[in-house]
């Protein structure tokens, strides 16, 4: 678990190239112990966080990436919510889609059916474009955050197969 600069409890300001320079940094950490086996590496990342696990999956060896309620890109969600601005305007890549057909590992997606903020489709379009093998959970009935929760014991036990 890591907090970008600009959000949570650290300090800094929040940029595209700071939120990757943190995900590498996490990854760079993480192999400095000793007793982490670099063959069982999985990437989380939740909905900003998938722009940051999809860049770690594309950079670095992991055994798996785990998506939840990712988007295609900071352009996508901005033409979805932010229609009267100029796509030009948007200066954010955060693009899953570019990355995710540089994946050549294992990937698990779940994706709330209600999902307001980052719909399904965009969630479907990022296992489309995936270029490996890809699992894509729905989640019935469930928003944005609360995908752990309604997805309960069928979520839990998908995720502990994958990593398995």
């Amino acid at each position: 678990m890591l907090d970008y600069p600009g959000y949570g409890g650290s300090s800094g300001r929040a940029t595209e190239a700071g939120v990757y320079e943190a995900g590498d940094l996490a990854y760079d950490a993480l192999l400095k112990h000793p007793d982490v086996d670099r063959q069982r590496i999985y990437v989380y990342g939740r909905s900003l966080g998938s722009a940051v696990a999809t860049h770690v999956s594309a950079t670095h060896d992991v055994a798996g990436l785990i998506l939840e309620s990712p988007f295609t890109s900071a352009r996508g969600m901005a033409a979805r919510h932010y229609r009267i601005f100029p796509r030009f305007l948007v200066r954010l890549g955060l693009d899953n889609l570019d990355r995710i057909r540089r994946i050549r590992c294992p990937i698990l997606i779940f994706h709330g059916t209600a999902d307001m903020l980052v719909p399904i489709t965009m969630g479907r379009d990022v296992a489309a474009a995936a270029g490996g093998p890809v699992e894509f959970v729905m989640i019935e009935g469930s928003g944005h955050n609360d995908t752990y929760d309604m997805g309960g014991k069928a979520y839990r036990e998908k995720l502990a197969a994958f990593v398995r």
